[in-house]
Formats: C-alpha cells, sequence, structure tokens
C-alpha cells in the first residue's frame, strides 16, 4: 500500500519538517531576489555620484532590470518545469550573486546609445 501523507496535527506540520524546510529556502531565495532587484534604486544617490550618472540614466537601469524580469516569467517558468525548483534556485542565487559583483567593481556605467538605429541605416 501506498504510504500515508503527513498532514501535519499533533506530528507537526503537514509534509513534515523537510518540506518546512524546502519552503524555507524558496522563501529565502524570493526574497534575496527582490532585495536584489531594489538594491540600485535604494543606493540612487550614491550611485550617481560614483557614476557620475544623471537620475534619469539610473532610473533607465531600473526600467530595464523590470522590463528583463517581466520578460523572462514564461521562459524561466518552462525551465522550471524542466529542470526542477532547486536547479533553478541554484542557478538564480549564481546568476544574481554575478550581477552584483559586476555592478560591484565596475566603475562606469555605460548605457547603449541607439541614436541611428532606431531611424534605419539611412541616417547614420
Amino acid at each position: 500500500m501506498a504510504e500515508a501523507i503527513d498532514k501535519g496535527g499533533a506530528n507537526g506540520p503537514p509534509g513534515g519538517a523537510h518540506a518546512c524546510l524546502v519552503w524555507g529556502v524558496g522563501v529565502l531565495a524570493y526574497v534575496t531576489a527582490v532585495l536584489h532587484r531594489t538594491s540600485f534604486g535604494v543606493s540612487g544617490l550614491d550611485a550617481a555620484a560614483r557614476f557620475n550618472a544623471s537620475p534619469g540614466a539610473l532610473s533607465g537601469f531600473v526600467v530595464l532590470q523590470l522590463v528583463v524580469y517581466a520578460g523572462l516569467q514564461v521562459p524561466v517558468g518552462l525551465l522550471l518545469d524542466r529542470f526542477g525548483s532547486r536547479a533553478l534556485i541554484a542557478m538564480g542565487a549564481t546568476v544574481m550573486a554575478a550581477g552584483q559583483l559586476l555592478l560591484a567593481l565596475t566603475t562606469v556605467l555605460h548605457w547603449p546609445s541607439w541614436r541611428g538605429y532606431s531611424s534605419g541605416p539611412a541616417t547614420r
């Protein structure tokens, strides 16, 4: 016979302590991701002084970050279905750490110039 699923109660939480641990790791990864997404906006005055950038340039990076975040919802969901939560949490933490390290070590912000590209090659 199949083993009965622990429904909690006097024996502890539903799914047991392991389920709580897995849930806690997921929550920690989510909170860390939110902190990583907002760190550039929170340090706006320091970033403007360090990079000699205008508030408009800094807000462009925040908007770009939100566009990338929104645009990757479906692809990341597909990857989650394919590889599982453990692999995606580890990969996400690695990418976030690399991004924070890159931002910490950079000295100049390079915002791409799209002038001439939006109008076509005849105007360049």
